[in-house]
């Protein structure tokens, strides 16, 4: 697979490492879309590709991409117990995912990793974690480094996102009651 976007090859999120996804990045004829190979290489002792990095006391001066998305989930307990929550914004907009992005290594294609931050008061119930969500109006502060990280990687404020269960009623969280 070529890491250029081909018009009629599908385009979007990854649903497991390794799978091509849809990511937005600074090249040197303006802003292009090219799917690359969600997870950078492992390190020497790591197996398993780096799908997430803390963005936390780190920087990122080149090689940011956005990745598109309009929803994204957070399953809690294992087995029988499991739910899954669906999180989107409020304003029902879609967003994207701060990430950075890697050229091919030696036989390791052309990938991305996404970076995760705090989880907002949202998803704090569910998770500690999430995945940094940048909204539309900071898209390209965060290609151009035209705002430092810690203006940008940090949590969204307190009724950012509506949360449901997948395939289930709409749930209002503990955090989020009136």
């Amino acid at each position: 697979m070529t890491d250029r976007f081909v018009v009629g090859h599908r385009t979007g999120p990854a649903a497991c490492a390794g799978d091509p996804g849809a990511v937005i990045r600074r090249a040197r004829r303006g802003i292009e879309m090219v799917n690359l190979r969600w997870g950078l290489a492992p390190g020497k002792e790591d197996k398993q590709p780096w799908t997430v990095i803390r963005s936390e006391g780190r920087r990122f001066p080149s090689h940011r991409c956005l990745i598109p998305g309009s929803e994204f989930f957070v399953s809690t307990s294992t087995g029988k117990g499991r739910r899954k929550w669906r999180f989107t914004l409020m304003s029902g907009d879609f967003f994207y995912f701060a990430g950075i992005w890697r050229p091919r290594i030696g036989d390791w294609p052309s990938a991305y990793a996404a970076l995760t931050v705090a989880a907002n008061p949202d998803v704090e119930p569910y998770e500690g974690r999430q995945t940094a969500v940048i909204l539309r109006p900071s898209r390209m502060a965060w290609l151009d480094l035209t705002q430092p990280e810690e203006a940008l990687l940090k949590p969204l404020p307190a009724r950012t996102f509506h949360v449901e269960v997948e395939d289930g009623p709409t749930v209002m969280q503990p955090a989020l009651a009136w």
